[in-house]
């Protein structure tokens, strides 16, 4: 097995994935919240964007806009990309799996 194998098959602990901005426990605190108070307070409270409370709270609205998201881009509407070179997307995903070594303790 090579060791980005290892790495690609480690689950990452949602506390230490920084792409998640909600654990399970604290998406679930907040859909109790639904109806006790407003969505900017409840985005105060938990420091997340008003946006990612209303998708919380209303799927069927996240789900429209991954919809139009989809036919925007089918319309070439999003040219820009994050890495300018092969090289720098290279770069980002060996940080990634470095990271992901350090969290699990798998030898390089």
């Amino acid at each position: 097995m090579k060791p980005y194998e290892a790495a690609q098959k480690v689950k990452m602990p949602e506390s230490d994935d920084r792409r998640i901005k909600l654990t399970t426990a604290r998406r679930k605190e907040l859909v109790t919240c639904k109806g006790k108070m407003s969505q900017r307070e409840a985005a105060r409270k938990f420091n997340v964007s008003r946006r990612l409370v209303i998708f919380t709270w209303y799927p069927d609205r996240l789900q429209k806009a991954q919809e139009g998201f989809k036919q925007r881009r089918k319309d070439g509407r999003y040219k820009y990309t994050r890495y300018e070179t092969r090289e720098q997307w290279n770069a980002r995903q060996w940080e990634i799996k470095n990271r992901k070594y350090a969290i699990s303790k798998i030898p390089l």
